[in-house]
């Protein structure tokens, strides 16, 4: 029965999925009123389609998408297709390493669904909806020298930047110790850590009013340990808040490093780097509620010669781009957690010593 259950899912969810990958391979949605109406379409035909938790856990969920990561990978054919070079920030070696075992951790998107161990975040809302449409977005971008993206496409690229801010350690590691500041204050109470309403308004809006500077210099009294659970719900709500701030208030651009430049973009395990043009510098945590109100540059990589920028200001006809590859790629390596990945261990070879690593 159970079989026959799944099966018909199967079939319910297909229509939602081939409309889907037909708008986004024919980069539909070029106009806001398209748009519109693409979206709308893609929630009634969302709404028919039916989850099933198949307790299928346990597994290596990456952080950093694979769909990324396979722009570094060391070879397109032999022994080295599947290889990354990483290195290790803690060990400071550089070694070959296997895509599937990089970026992630077993049971990292793992959340709960009635007490049992559930795959949605993995399966259903990164792997078959989010990646799937970010993929065809970067493969547009990547292989076109002046990209140009409809409404649709700006839109989502906006929301799989924002969930990439949210997915990785770097960004729970700030938000636990901002519960634990918060804790440490009497600002939250143990109670309200079981309340959704009271988390989205203290902690995903901040309305109690922890600052930047009390988040990167006090340490908390407290640190609470357990809130996997509170961490991913406040972090999804979040990356909405995140990415509507991202595409109201910042500039998309590309950063391309050409042929003659001998360098390359390497991307971490926290590929998302803030650049704060207030403070001038590149921030250690992510103060989420800053996003559409501070002079943030947002970087990411997304390939060795092509990133993307989120800028607060819409006219820059003299980018730094030197300056910008430079500051980009030295974020990789100051806000990973683990290590740095790149398609050539000569490349990184080469920002340590320039970066005096």
């Amino acid at each position: 029965m159970n079989t026959l259950f799944l099966k018909f899912n199967m079939y319910r969810n297909y229509s939602g999925k081939k409309f889907m990958n037909y708008v986004f391979r024919n980069r539909l949605g070029k106009t806001i009123w398209t748009t519109r109406l693409i979206i709308f379409i893609m929630n009634i035909l969302d709404r028919n389609q039916v989850y099933v938790n198949t307790g299928d856990v346990d597994n290596f969920d990456h952080y950093v998408p694979q769909l990324l990561l396979n722009r570094w990978r060391i070879s397109e054919t032999g022994e080295n297709k599947n290889k990354i070079f990483f290195w290790s920030k803690i060990n400071k070696t550089i070694k070959p390493k296997s895509i599937k075992k990089v970026a992630g951790e077993i049971n990292w998107d793992t959340s709960s669904a009635d007490g049992k161990p559930s795959d949605y975040i993995s399966k259903k809302l990164y792997a078959e909806v989010l990646e799937q449409k970010a993929s065809y977005i970067i493969k547009y971008v990547n292989t076109n020298k002046t990209p140009e993206l409809t409404f649709l496409e700006e839109s989502t690229l906006s929301v799989f930047v924002a969930h990439q801010i949210i997915r990785v350690p770097n960004f729970r590691k700030t938000l636990n110790r901002f519960l634990s500041l918060g804790y440490s204050k009497g600002l939250i109470s143990k109670e309200e850590l079981g309340s959704k309403k009271v988390l989205i308004e203290k902690v995903a809006k901040n309305t109690i009013n922890i600052t930047y500077d009390q988040l990167d210099k006090e340490k908390p009294l407290f640190v609470l340990k357990g809130a996997k659970q509170q961490e991913s719900l406040i972090s999804l709500v979040v990356a909405d808040d995140i990415a509507e701030k991202i595409y109201r208030t910042r500039h998309l651009k590309f950063l391309e490093i050409s042929e003659e430049y001998e360098n390359e973009f390497v991307i971490s395990d926290n590929p998302v780097v803030f650049l704060d043009m207030g403070r001038k510098t590149i921030l250690n945590h992510i103060p989420w509620w800053e996003v559409g109100i501070e002079k943030f540059i947002i970087f990411m990589p997304i390939s060795p010669k092509k990133a993307l920028l989120y800028s607060p200001i819409k006219d820059e006809q003299d980018l730094p781009i030197k300056e910008f590859i430079d500051l980009l790629n030295f974020g990789q390596y100051t806000n990973c957690s683990e290590g740095v990945f790149s398609k050539k261990e000569t490349i990184i070879q080469k920002h340590l010593k320039y970066y005096d690593l």
